[in-house]
């Protein structure tokens, strides 16, 4: 722990001094950090982590807990202090540093290029972004949540939450007879997105 804060400290150190500079050194830096391996559900003795602990317990994937990733990428040329609610995945990085370092693309990339994004905070690069532990997936939309659990390969559990109405998932409106339209196009995606779950 002491190791990652010395780390963070000489970081933000060589941020700020950066940002002072008067000429800006062509540097592509990317910051990200899913707080792994540094919580108490993976081992970590010296993180003090009781409340994602418990969330980890209980096999919880919202964003309220421990799915959501702190992504910055501050890139020459690009308007730097902008911020964006747009949906994004680990799997968009590689693409962006091709897209920003002028190299190719494989073809195989399952993710998209952010650049559009750097260029204009208010533009979309995808519609959803994806995410599975152990027996469950999510999917999450500008409007919803879906999530389903599985057991012996069908659907044990699930929960859908409408951001729109209830931003802070307090209300699993899943058996909303008014949603299932939504439950079954999310849980379609699931499918798409891991044929294996």
């Amino acid at each position: 722990m002491v190791k990652k804060r010395y780390l963070l400290s000489i970081f933000a150190l060589v941020v700020a001094m950066l940002g002072h500079a008067a000429e800006k050194p062509n540097v592509l830096f990317i910051a990200i950090d899913d707080l792994r391996p540094n919580l108490g559900c993976y081992g970590d003795t010296q993180a003090l982590t009781p409340n994602i602990d418990r969330l980890a317990k209980q096999g919880t994937l919202f964003e309220r807990a421990y799915c959501q990733v702190p992504l910055i990428i501050p890139a020459p040329g690009m308007q730097t202090g902008q911020r964006t609610a747009n949906l994004t995945e680990t799997i968009d990085i590689y693409p962006t540093l091709c897209d920003l370092l002028g190299l190719p693309k494989p073809e195989s990339l399952d993710g998209k290029s952010l650049l559009p994004v750097l260029e204009n905070p208010e533009a979309r690069v995808k519609s959803e972004a994806f995410g599975c532990w152990k027996d469950s997936a999510t999917v999450k939309t500008d409007r919803f949540r879906y999530t389903e659990w599985k057991k012996q390969g069908a659907v044990s559990a699930r929960m859908l939450f409408d951001h729109q109405k209830d931003p802070d998932e307090n209300v699993n409106i899943a058996d909303h007879p008014e949603y299932a339209e939504a439950v079954n196009e999310l849980s379609a995606k699931i499918k798409q997105a891991y044929p294996a779950f």
